[in-house]
């Protein structure tokens, strides 16, 4: 089994790194930078993680087809089982320019560059933030049922997770969390 995520390096990437690399199995990791790649290593250095289960593949999610090339794109076509898109801005403070160019474009770019691979799953990292001020319990069936979506994080989010839902045509998965603190068991926090 292969995978290949998107944000690796922000805190819930992190802990699935840490996750996945006790699997069988190659992980490539989308770096836009040095930055990102020294974040990386210290990850793997930090927690002991084996250094042959990671790849680094340049490129970013705000570029079409991810800014990889069309042969490294031949290479992973049928190869990555699991794609995990994690990455996004997550700062409400953040420009509302940024945030449309990073969560709605981000996410439409990585979606269409894990079809065009034939990956097996799409995880979508996604936020309860898609219900804006929505009371009450929000399903999965609901986006349409969003309320207060003023505020660009809530709205970026919530389109993007429509986008992924109404338009993927491969298996897809939503995650929506709530708020992240910290490790459950080791109170670890970003």
């Amino acid at each position: 089994m292969n995978y290949f995520i998107t944000g690796a390096t922000g805190f819930i990437g992190s802990q699935l790194l840490q996750r996945l690399a006790k699997r069988p199995g190659d992980i490539y990791i989308l770096s836009y930078d040095q930055l990102s790649d020294d974040r990386l290593n210290a990850l793997i250095e930090k927690h002991s993680l084996p250094k042959n289960k990671f790849h680094t593949i340049k490129g970013s999610i705000t570029e079409p087809n991810l800014g990889i090339s069309a042969e490294d794109t031949k290479a992973f076509t049928g190869k990555i089982d699991q794609f995990f898109h994690l990455a996004a801005i997550y700062d409400l403070q953040a420009d509302e320019e940024d945030m449309m160019r990073a969560n709605i474009e981000g996410t439409e770019n990585t979606l269409r560059f894990a079809e065009r691979i034939n990956a097996g799953c799409f995880h979508y990292f996604s936020s309860i933030a898609v219900a804006g001020q929505f009371r009450g319990w929000f399903r999965e069936d609901m986006l349409n049922e969003a309320t207060g979506l003023d505020h660009a994080y809530f709205a970026t989010k919530h389109n993007a997770e429509k986008l992924v839902q109404e338009t993927a045509t491969i298996p897809w998965r939503a995650y929506r969390p709530g708020i992240v603190i910290g490790d459950s068991k080791t109170g670890e926090a970003d």
